[in-house]
Order: C-alpha cells, then sequence, then structure tokens
C-alpha cells in the first residue's frame, strides 16, 4: 500500500511511514482516536510528533476546538405563521460563516463579493472532498454529475 497526505506538509511525519503505523496499530488494537493516541505517548513513537503533548497547550487548543463546533452549530430559522395561528420553522441555515479566518454573519458573506466567492470555493472544496471520500459508491453517481455541473458553470 502507497500512503500519502491529502495535505503535504500538514503533519511532521512521512505519509508512508504514518500509514505503516496506522496499520500496525490496527492489526494490534484497531485504529480507534484512543488507540492511535495510546501507541503515539512514546516519544520515540512513528507518529508521536503529530500531537500536541503539552496539556496545557492541548487543553487551550481543544476550547478552541469547542469554540469553533459552537459557533458552526448555531442556525438561523425563519418562523412563519399559518393560517391556525401556529408558529413553525423552515428553511434552518447556519448563522455564522467562517471566511478570511473569521466567523462573520450569514447575510453579510452573501452581501460582500469577496466573501461570498471565497464561501463559494470552500464550497466546493468540500464538494471534492465528498466525492473523494465516497467515489466508490456507485449509488452517488448523480450527485457526483450535479457537483461536476456547478464547478462547469463557473467554468462556463
Amino acid at each position: 500500500m502507497v500512503y500519502q497526505w491529502k495535505m503535504e506538509k500538514l503533519y511532521p511525519v512521512d505519509a508512508q511511514l504514518a500509514g505503516e503505523e496506522l496499520e500496525r496499530i490496527g492489526n494490534e488494537s484497531g485504529v480507534t482516536a484512543k488507540n492511535v493516541v495510546a501507541a503515539s505517548k512514546p516519544e520515540d513513537a512513528v507518529l508521536h510528533p503529530c500531537f500536541e503533548w503539552d496539556d496545557k497547550t492541548a487543553a487551550e487548543r481543544w476550547r478552541e476546538h469547542q469554540a469553533r463546533r459552537m459557533v458552526g452549530s448555531l442556525v438561523t430559522v425563519h418562523v412563519e405563521q399559518n393560517e391556525n395561528e401556529k408558529c413553525h420553522s423552515t428553511n434552518a441555515v447556519r448563522a455564522f460563516v467562517n471566511v478570511s479566518g473569521d466567523y462573520k454573519p450569514l447575510m453579510t458573506v452573501l452581501k460582500v463579493k469577496e466573501y461570498k466567492e471565497e464561501m463559494l470555493d470552500n464550497a466546493k472544496r468540500d464538494m471534492r472532498a465528498f466525492e473523494d471520500k465516497y467515489s466508490s459508491l456507485k449509488e452517488l453517481s448523480d450527485v457526483f454529475h450535479a457537483m461536476h455541473d456547478v464547478d462547469a458553470q463557473e467554468a462556463g
């Protein structure tokens, strides 16, 4: 098996070595986050350099991760009144979008050309990642064709 990183230089370990180490861990105990961290704790472990081992720094990064998840979890909803005066919500959309390294209200992003273009570029990147992840499922071929149509519209 030949391994490569999707994004070069994101991890300080050769992709081939990392893949082989994950295979080894999988054969011993299964590839779970907990098992990978446990196997990587020794300073001479192949994947040791991929982790932050200073607990104070790691804790702060975890809280920042939690903050990103929290901001990304907020949505806005359009509430409509029906004829019986019962409220129901429709069209939930995320409230904040990460553009230019900062979270901005979605309505601002949609109004500012550069932000909207960045959001569209991010969406296209996510579509390509989705296709890379699930391209072996022929049941999704219509979805992939629709995603390619979006790219073709932009190019044309």
